[in-house]
């Protein structure tokens, strides 16, 4: 079996912050942001934003084989980059990926962020958004998740790749790629 390692990358849309917020308070998006943020740091002692607020900017997918050799690494959407392109390529390779999902905090945010975003594009995933049986309930359960790691960005996340499987570096590896679906 086949995995796919994959992360969201994101950006917080200001403007639905400051319409939704501070609607008819006329403050700039950047002034709405920065305003909320202290309410949140003020409030949890942390600015992490809410899931509803984050939009997807890039999506990595580590391509690991049935012998957990990293193959390869790709980004979703780089020729002609739009939000929807990239989710819809996104929902488009789940569907049909045989193997396994993993993520490193993929059932608390990745996947809702993704989620979210193909609500937002009117972009179906009727293997995901099953009812019953479907993706989306088994995902809630059993999507492998980093244990330890807390961080939130790209890079460590790469080095966490690159350092599960080095021997994917290695000169003469003989294991042949099986990529996530184009």
């Amino acid at each position: 079996m086949a995995f796919a390692v994959f992360d969201v990358e994101t950006r917080v849309d200001k403007h639905l912050l400051n319409r939704v917020y501070y609607d008819g308070q006329a403050l700039s998006d950047s002034e709405a942001f920065e305003r909320y943020r202290e309410d949140l740091r003020r409030r949890r002692d942390s600015d992490f934003f809410p899931i509803t607020l984050h939009l997807p900017i890039s999506i990595a997918i580590g391509n690991v084989g049935d012998d957990y050799v990293l193959n390869s690494v790709e980004s979703l959407a780089l020729g002609d980059y739009s939000e929807e392109k990239l989710v819809r390529e996104f929902w488009a390779r789940a569907e049909r990926f045989a193997g396994t999902l993993v993520s490193f905090n993929g059932r608390r945010f990745d996947i809702p962020v993704l989620e979210l975003a193909a609500l937002r594009h009117a972009i179906a995933a009727p293997i995901h958004f099953a009812e019953e049986g479907g993706a989306r309930a088994h995902a809630r359960t059993t999507l492998p998740v980093w244990p330890t790691r807390k961080s939130r960005d790209a890079a460590s996340t790469t080095m966490i790749l690159w350092s599960c499987w080095p021997r994917s570096l290695a000169p003469g590896t003989t294991a042949r790629p099986r990529p996530w679906p184009a």
